[in-house]
Formats: C-alpha cells, sequence, structure tokens
C-alpha cells in the first residue's frame, strides 16, 4: 500500500524508506520537484478491499528469483485455515477491512476516504445467501473504523450486476443482480442481496435478520455451462494477446 500512498499521503512524500533500501537502484527515483508536486494532490483516499492475509518476516527471502516482487518483499503470506472461503478467491475477514482503515488514519493523518470497492464472489443464482453475511459483516466493521475516528466518507459495494472477472471471465458473481448469459437480451434478476442492501442504504441500518426472497428464484447451476464456455474463450483470447 504505501508504494503509492506514501509519496502522495506521508508528510514527507517519496518512497517508504524500507522499499528504497530493499529495491535499490531497480527503483525509479522521485526528483525534488516532484516529490513536493506529487505529495498532497488528491482529495481523498481510494481503497478497494476484498480479503486479508497474514504475513511474517521472511529471512530468507522468497524462492523467487531475484529480482522479483515476491523476492523484495521479504515475507512469507498465510491464512488462518478458520477463515471463511468463498467461491472466489476471497476469504471473510471483516476484521481485516477495519485494521487497515485504522493503519491508513495513524500512518498517514486520517485524510477523507472511500472504499471504492469491496465485495465477493458466490455461486450464481438468487438466494446468495453468502454475499448478505459478507456485506453485513464488512460494514459493520466499517462502523467500527467509524468508531475508532477513521474519516470514512462512503462505501461502494462490488458490483451491481454479474459482470467479467478477469481470468475467472463470468463464472464468478459478485452482482447484486443475475445476469442470463443464456438470454439473448442479457436479462438481469434482483438477488437478495440487491433487496438487503436497498434495505441498508434507506434505513441506514444494518438487519441481520432481514432476508427477502428475490421475485424470481434462480438456481445455483442456471447457465453454469454458457458461462463456462464463455469464460474459455475469453481466456483463451486474452492467451493469445499475451503470446502473440
Amino acid at each position: 500500500l504505501g508504494w503509492f500512498a506514501h509519496p502522495i499521503f506521508s508528510t514527507n512524500g517519496d518512497y517508504p524508506q524500507i522499499m528504497k533500501e530493499s529495491v535499490g537502484s531497480r527503483l525509479p527515483k522521485f526528483s525534488d520537484e516532484e516529490i513536493v508536486s506529487i505529495r498532497g494532490s488528491v482529495d481523498f483516499f481510494g481503497l478497494n478491499f476484498y480479503s486479508t492475509k497474514l504475513v511474517s518476516k521472511n529471512p530468507d527471502q522468497n524462492p523467487a528469483n531475484p529480482p522479483s516482487f515476491d523476492h523484495d518483499t521479504g515475507v512469507l503470506t498465510s491464512v488462518d485455515p478458520s477463515w471463511t472461503a468463498t467461491e472466489s478467491w476471497i476469504l471473510v475477514v471483516p476484521s481485516g477491512m477495519r485494521s487497515i482503515l485504522n493503519w491508513i488514519r495513524l500512518e498517514y493523518g486520517n485524510p477523507p476516504l472511500w472504499v471504492t470497492e469491496n465485495g465477493v464472489g458466490t455461486k450464481p443464482g438468487t438466494v446468495d445467501d453468502q454475499r448478505v453475511d459478507f456485506h453485513n459483516a464488512y460494514l459493520n466493521s466499517l462502523l467500527d473504523a467509524l468508531g475508532d475516528g477513521c474519516d470514512v466518507k462512503g462505501y461502494l459495494a462490488w458490483t451491481l450486476m454479474d459482470n467479467f472477472e478477469w481470468t475467472a471471465g463470468y463464472t464468478q458473481k459478485f452482482g447484486f443482480y443475475h445476469v442470463d448469459f443464456g438470454s439473448e437480451t442479457r436479462t438481469r434478476y434482483a438477488k437478495m442481496s440487491a433487496k438487503v442492501y436497498r434495505n441498508i442504504v434507506r434505513t441506514r441500518r444494518i438487519d441481520p435478520e432481514y432476508r427477502p426472497l428475490p421475485d424470481v428464484i434462480i438456481p445455483s447451476k442456471a447457465n453454469a455451462s454458457v458461462e463456462r464456455s464463455i469464460s474459455f474463450l475469453v481466456e483463451f483470447f486474452l492467451l493469445w494477446f499475451f503470446l502473440f
């Protein structure tokens, strides 16, 4: 985080000292004029937050061949087996959001901050209890951070409707709205989470018991074969693009 945030939000600007020492001559240098120009040059801090990992110092560095990002970090990453897993790469660790928001508050003088992305990939279909649980938990963690004094101005959930998710294509579902990729018109249907999130916005309350059934119930296996085919084609063309 400091790689990008430190030059903008720190008191002195420039990259973090530990980064300059670790990366050395491979790190581009800012001129004095650039340091002054970049420092404080934004209106707010935008944070995309999805998941959490544990890190520990690795005195032998990472096994990747230097120079590399993994070698430069000098840490090992791990996860707590008790953390809840999801259909995507995301582990559900709401406390991680509160932790990073407080780190930003203490490290960078509590800048006004927007959570610009936060969401989870779940199974297809419109009865998405796991997404409801995810947003309820992370919004509660956000409230805890506000209570700690973090200057959080807003929260943007990812995302409105099921969409293209990088190399996972259309197989990972992050949307409040289910998209029927087997339909020529790509028909959208509101999931349970859409109704829950709307209720949170309207009432300004998080009610863990509020679980309205969607108007159209679509099972989790719907259109799975169509989406796998689309995703395979997308991955093929991406691979072709990068190779050639």
